[in-house]
């Protein structure tokens, strides 16, 4: 895909991804689909910019059971784009994002440690074929 061209230039963005593991075995478009993402989330964590970290059932509820978001920094800050069916919200206020950054931090405390998630990621991929 050419938008991920943006992970191969010379000053990379820092991309920190936190799923829950269920997403790892949901074969949205078929076995062949969810097999080539897996196969791409092994291939994108060896990049130093990179880090993908996997949310156990164990976990059980926690913040993130609410909806996906992201948050964006750049020069002028940072903004959290929060996701939905049908269209997204993005959200500017300060404050907000604060509460976006704390509730990621608090996500983070329940994911799986990156080497985990990364064995976690090839094992999944070996069970499938």
């Amino acid at each position: 895909m050419a938008r991920q061209e943006i992970l191969q230039r010379a000053d990379p963005p820092d991309i920190w991804v936190i799923l829950a593991q269920s997403a790892l075995s949901w074969p949205v478009g078929g076995h062949a689909v969810l097999a080539a993402q897996l196969s791409r989330l092994v291939e994108l964590s060896s990049l130093p910019n990179v880090s993908i970290r996997v949310v156990p059932p164990t976990a059980g509820a926690y913040e993130g059971l609410d909806g996906p978001f992201m948050i964006l920094g750049g020069r002028d800050g940072e903004v959290a784009f929060v996701e939905a069916p049908s269209a997204g919200r993005l959200v500017t206020d300060a404050d907000e994002v604060k509460d976006f950054v704390t509730r990621f931090d608090r996500i983070g405390m329940t994911a799986l440690p990156i080497d985990a998630t990364l064995n976690l990621i090839k094992r999944t991929l070996e069970d499938m074929q």
